[in-house]
């Protein structure tokens, strides 16, 4: 990219979106690089704005194809109100997409957990599972998650690749 940056995303001084693009050591100014412990632990510079403009920010992220960013965003969103759903979907979405398959199936799993009537929460974990080998423990997900969504074509096809995998495993059986 040239010089001229889009408001908010990608400056000068080692900053994207708010958030300090520091590795194992922190950023420039000390900051640590947002990882979820980093969150959790307060040890991150907070990003400019609030949970509103991190969610539009993360969004405006996840379209353009940086899900690593945007679940930097959003870990300090629902550090924030940690009981908003559609934060916490948000993140769950932005992690699997940056291919942090454990840290989406938990919280997917989450969200099943408070909203079992969410058939994206159950796809969501569902492929979670798929995508850490365990597709006979997908199914009932993706069973439920097609069934309260019928013919979603994304939902049909992850069902019928884990049912495949899953019937010509050992473990479909337990």
């Amino acid at each position: 990219m040239g010089a001229a940056q889009e408001p908010g995303h990608g400056t000068t001084d080692g900053t994207t979106d708010g958030i300090t693009d520091g590795g194992p050591d922190g950023g420039p100014d000390g900051s640590r690089d947002g990882s979820p412990e980093d969150v959790a632990a307060g040890d991150v510079r907070r990003p400019a704005g609030d949970v509103y403009d991190w969610l539009s920010r993360a969004r405006a992220l996840l379209a353009r194809g940086d899900a690593g960013a945007a679940a930097t965003l959003l870990r300090h969103a629902v550090a924030e109100e940690p009981g908003s759903p559609e934060l916490v979907e948000t993140l769950a979405r932005a992690e699997f997409e940056s291919g942090r398959f454990v840290a989406a199936r938990d919280l997917f799993a989450d969200l099943v957990e408070s909203s079992p009537d969410s058939d994206y929460a159950r796809f969501g974990l569902g492929a979670s599972l798929v995508r850490l080998g365990r597709h006979a423990d997908a199914l009932p997900h993706l069973v439920m998650a097609d069934v309260m969504r019928p013919g979603r074509a994304e939902y049909q096809a992850l069902l019928a690749r884990a049912r495949t995998v899953a019937e010509g495993s050992p473990r479909a059986e337990s």
